[in-house]
């Protein structure tokens, strides 16, 4: 059983070696935000799931998807372990301590590969033979048009629900080949005084339902959304998780530092 654990800036401490007077023993398990250690596993029907998702991902002309999914999972899985892969496939919310590091090269693979949604040109760019800079404000929104690929989405145009409007624009990857599932990267605005040690870092989460098509928008994102105020459940590609930076039970590398 695991014991209780506080958390300190250096680990997760278990204060029984405290009271027995010995040196701190740190713990190899993930914990979140509130201290709590993340649990691990995926059920039997969520691997299935994730298998299938994979699959697609494998082929040859979905190719750029797959290199930022791995791009994710290695940077958690070096940082902060298999049970938060685990967690990340259900719907984690993650935050890295990066200073914005993993957003940018994110953007850089969809727009080296093609990948990247940008905006159309305006008459006068048309007029004057301008190119649109491939840079993370030139995206055109995630659901138009709609279809794979990296878009943007902004809380102030009701887009996302997590934080409040930046400079940058989150990154919506709507998943190809018939998958209906969503990858959302952004930064924590770099505000401090509301957001702490998350402010100015890449935040990342998987979600069930993109933009690809108005059910998936609309009535993916409304069933979602009912988990979530109903029992707290965030709706990833594998399965749901509780793991949310609305209740301060996020999972972040800042608080995961003894396992680096």
């Amino acid at each position: 059983m695991d014991e209780t654990r506080y958390f300190y800036r250096g680990g997760a401490v278990n204060p029984l070696n405290l009271a027995y007077g010995a040196y701190p023993v740190y713990t190899h398990s993930a914990v979140d935000r509130s201290g709590s250690v993340v649990g691990g596993g995926l059920e039997e029907e969520e691997q299935a799931r994730l298998d299938a998702i994979l699959q697609v991902l494998s082929r040859p002309e979905n190719a750029p998807y797959l290199e930022i999914l791995n791009v994710l999972q290695q940077r958690i899985l070096a940082n902060m372990g298999p049970s938060v892969v685990d967690q990340f496939h259900k719907g984690a919310h993650i935050v890295f301590e990066d200073g914005g590091a993993v957003y940018h090269d994110i953007f850089r693979i969809a727009a080296h590969r093609g990948i990247a949604k940008l905006r159309k040109r305006s008459w006068w760019e048309y007029f004057t033979g301008a190119q649109i800079e491939p840079v993370p404000t030139n995206l055109s929104s995630s659901d138009s048009p709609r279809g794979p690929g990296v878009g943007s989405r902004r809380p102030e145009k009701r887009q996302t629900s997590h934080y409040e409007r930046d400079v940058l624009p989150q990154l919506g990857i709507d998943l190809p080949g018939g998958l209906i599932g969503h990858i959302l990267v952004g930064m924590v605005p770099n505000r401090r005084s509301q957001y702490g040690d998350s402010a100015g870092n890449t935040f990342i989460q998987t979600e069930q339902y993109g933009f690809k098509s108005f059910y998936d928008h609309r009535i993916g994102h409304g069933f979602g959304l009912f988990w979530n105020l109903a029992k707290g459940w965030q709706s990833g590609l594998a399965g749901h998780t509780k793991h949310s930076e609305k209740t301060g039970t996020e999972i972040r590398e800042q608080d995961n530092r003894h396992r680096r």
